[in-house]
């Protein structure tokens, strides 16, 4: 297999098991590089193996209001 592979937005969708608007919704949030040829959006294999591969490091959830305020009460 080819890096330089083109992989369609169908192609990745059945890869990963899952619908195409979570591929697309993953191009268009910058979680899943992308090139658009014409109207239509196609996926280097490599970029599809660097999503699919696990980061390093965690990524931190960002804290939502009410975690925001439990920490708050802790520490007062």
């Amino acid at each position: 297999m080819n890096e330089d592979e083109l992989l369609t937005v169908t192609e990745v969708a059945q890869a990963l098991r899952m619908d195409e608007h979570y591929v697309y919704r993953c191009i268009n949030s910058g979680k899943l590089l992308a090139t658009k040829h014409g109207n239509r959006y196609r996926i280097r294999r490599s970029d599809y193996q660097a999503f699919i591969t696990p980061a390093t490091k965690p990524v931190e959830r960002p804290r939502t209001q009410r975690q925001n305020i439990k920490r708050l009460m802790k520490s007062a």
